[in-house]
């Protein structure tokens, strides 16, 4: 984590409150925009997709300092595209720990912690 300030820190390229345990959308904060750049801020409109609402983030720091609560899914079979469910629908659906944030109008993204894994390929004997 990179402390920006005596407000906000940086994990991974996302801006956070970490009193308010919150992502904060740059866009929002009154910086100069070579502070985004700098700082390689993600931009949350250019990972918001329609389709997909959720983005998986490897970091698992990230986590660790927002707060996150149990969102359900469930992965529409022929376009895989991922679709936030209410509890009491039927079908098959999972139950992730994400952390969600408002994008704009009706835009929801979940962000959810999907670390990478390493995989060791050991030399042929």
């Amino acid at each position: 984590m990179h402390r920006i300030n005596d407000r906000f820190s940086i994990i991974d390229g996302w801006l956070i409150d970490p009193k308010k345990k919150a992502l904060v959308n740059p866009k929002e904060v009154d910086a100069p925009q070579n502070f985004i750049y700098k700082h390689h801020l993600i931009d949350w409109d250019e990972v918001y997709d329609e389709e997909f609402n959720i983005y998986c983030e490897d970091d698992e720091t990230l986590f660790e300092v927002v707060e996150t609560d149990e969102y359900w899914f469930q992965i529409d079979p022929i376009t895989g595209a991922i679709l936030k469910v209410s509890r009491v629908d039927l079908g098959d659906f999972t139950c992730l720990r994400c952390h969600k944030l408002s994008v704009g109008s009706k835009k929801t993204l979940y962000i959810h912690c999907h670390p990478y894994e390493k995989t060791h390929q050991g030399l042929a004997r």
